[in-house]
């Protein structure tokens, strides 16, 4: 993954609304979407204090979509501190049903487990424990370890753990063309979500834009 070779790509969710897949994937489109990861699910607490186990409302029709399309395809989970890796695993693995051909699974850590910590309801070894679980968990659903989607800084928060070494990066940066800086334990990124304000058509609104590392062909390397 040193060729300086990368391969478009695109995640989305319900805050983007409908894609039009028919448009975005057009054989004349502007720019080749050669992956796409869609998130399924999270787990929150309402405002009450309830747990809210969330489905993504567009995970179904953009699921299908890409299948229709022939798009290789991965789905991910929006990770929160305050549940256990059993109980997001469970949501999870509820909305999305890996199948043979897919892209590997993602984990979606965000800035919700900075402030956790900040607000002293967790520690950095318990939310640490909890992404590896999750990990291992998914594994031995799928037969392979997960992308840990994060960014630099937040893995700096967790310290970095030699735990995250196992997860192949997909690493969120946003300022540092040409390519971005690589967070400890590992050496090499696997995905670049590069833009978070980009725009395609067939997407409504801003849109995530991603790298992979590498070639067309090493897409390959990371389906189930």
């Amino acid at each position: 993954m040193a060729s300086g070779i990368r391969t478009f790509g695109i995640d989305v969710s319900h805050w983007n609304g409908k894609v039009s897949w028919d448009v975005v994937l057009k054989p004349d489109a502007p720019i080749t979407v050669h992956f796409a990861y869609v998130k399924a699910s999270q787990l929150y607490l309402g405002s009450s204090g309830h747990v809210v186990r969330q489905k993504d409302s567009e995970f179904d029709e953009n699921w299908v979509a890409l299948k229709q399309h022939g798009l290789k395809r991965g789905a991910y989970h929006y990770c929160m501190p305050d549940f256990t890796a059993q109980e997001m695993a469970d949501l999870f693995l509820s909305v999305y049903h890996p199948s043979k051909g897919d892209l590997l699974p993602a984990l979606d850590v965000e800035d919700e487990y900075v402030r956790a910590i900040q607000a002293g309801t967790k520690t950095r070894a318990q939310l640490v424990a909890q992404i590896a679980e999750f990990g291992k968990i998914l594994v031995k659903a799928t037969g392979h370890q997960p992308f840990l989607y994060i960014r630099k800084d937040i893995s700096d928060f967790l310290g970095n753990p030699a735990e995250f070494a196992v997860f192949p990066l997909w690493i969120a940066n946003y300022s540092h063309p040409p390519t971005p800086p690589v967070p400890k334990p590992w050496h090499v990124y696997t995905l670049w979500q590069y833009s978070d304000q980009g725009h395609l058509a067939g997407v409504p609104g801003n849109c995530d834009l991603d790298y992979l590392n590498g070639p067309p062909a090493l897409l390959d390397s990371f389906l189930i």
